[in-house]
């Protein structure tokens, strides 16, 4: 077993202004309001199965991860891509199996801390690409060990007889700690590099004050989905799964990043963003506000991404929703732009 038991634990709607990549506190019922595929994509059906802590919202732009924007989930608690990177073993033992039996084909186990985001899209395309990082606490200290983490992304649909893991590196290789990493010697033995010019090595430094570099010991760039053959309106499905494997104390995470042109801008308390005004919020009563300069369409959402309410205004609008139950919603401008609130 590890020597250390040192467990991370963070706030769940914190957010570390110092750190130069942002996480936003966002549920993934949200990714059919804002196009995260982009404009020749439509997706539904979102299903999330993990910790609440284990799904979050990131902006990359001004770090080393790679990726600009996009949605990520982990093994334990998001907050650990926080960087710089001063400590060499963090992690949130969340206690959940969430990982998808569809990696019961890949032959790494026994997994733990698993976390699933799943849904449908349909496509106007016959093929779908993006990227996304790989990147673990257990670099590179127990490559060659039985802590083995790993992550997979399936495809299913028309055309496709059998799930596909999409989500594996050029060669077909599945990506895994023992997978991917340069050559090295450990406390486990001497090991050949596998798959190292895709490997980044991020190591903890004590003192470190780099905040552009992220919290995670190591992680892969240049990974990417680039799957052709769909079907032109067809609805495929989407499995990202991520588990901790041999035990679950140190942590992984897979980032995914969303198309350039979607508005992928929520956050956990906006309530006003790019000149979109939403208030009271929370909402108490049954008279909701909407204020934004010039003529606009609105569209109100539910945390599922249904549509519940639409329509039309210049500068500003009173809107009843008495009607709605108490919970999260999002109102969508046609140019975009997108806040959130809540019905109490």
């Amino acid at each position: 077993m590890k020597n250390s038991l040192l467990l991370a634990f963070f706030a769940m709607n914190a957010m570390v202004v110092c750190s130069q990549i942002v996480i936003d506190v966002v549920e993934p019922q949200y990714l059919p309001a804002y196009n995260f595929l982009g404009p020749d994509y439509t997706v539904s059906n979102v299903d999330f199965v993990g910790h609440p802590l284990s799904y979050g919202q990131f902006d990359g732009t001004n770090c080393n991860l790679g990726l600009d924007k996009g949605f990520m989930i982990c093994t334990g608690d998001r907050s650990i891509a926080y960087g710089p990177n001063k400590t060499p073993d963090e992690g949130l033992d969340i206690s959940i199996h969430g990982s998808s039996p569809l990696m019961n084909g890949i032959g790494i186990s026994p997994r733990y801390d698993g976390t699933t985001l799943s849904f449908d899209f349909q496509t106007q395309l016959d093929s779908i690409s993006f990227r996304f990082v790989f990147a673990s606490e257990e670099y590179k200290e127990f490559v060659g060990s039985q802590f083995n983490d790993v992550m997979a992304i399936y495809i299913e649909g028309p055309g496709i007889p059998n799930p596909v893991n999409i989500g594996t590196l050029p060669n077909s290789d599945v990506i895994s700690i023992n997978s991917v990493h340069p050559a090295l010697n450990n406390q486990f033995g001497s090991y050949p590099n596998q798959n190292g010019q895709y490997f980044v090595d991020n190591p903890d430094v004590s003192t470190s004050v780099d905040q552009t570099k992220i919290g995670y010991d190591g992680f892969t760039q240049g990974t990417a989905v680039n799957f052709h053959g769909l079907l032109i309106n067809g609805v495929y499905r989407l499995t990202f799964s991520i588990a901790d494997v041999g035990d679950g104390i140190y942590d992984s995470a897979l980032f995914v990043e969303a198309c350039e042109t979607c508005d992928y801008t929520l956050g956990a308390e906006v309530i006003e963003m790019n000149e979109l005004s939403v208030y009271p919020n929370p909402l108490k009563g049954e008279e909701l506000h909407l204020k934004a300069d010039g003529q606009h369409t609105y569209r109100i959402m539910d945390i599922t991404g249904k549509e519940i309410q639409s329509g039309e205004f210049t500068d500003a609008v009173q809107l009843e929703m008495g009607y709605i139950y108490p919970g999260t919603y999002l109102v969508l401008l046609d140019n975009g732009t997108s806040a959130r609130f809540i019905k109490q």
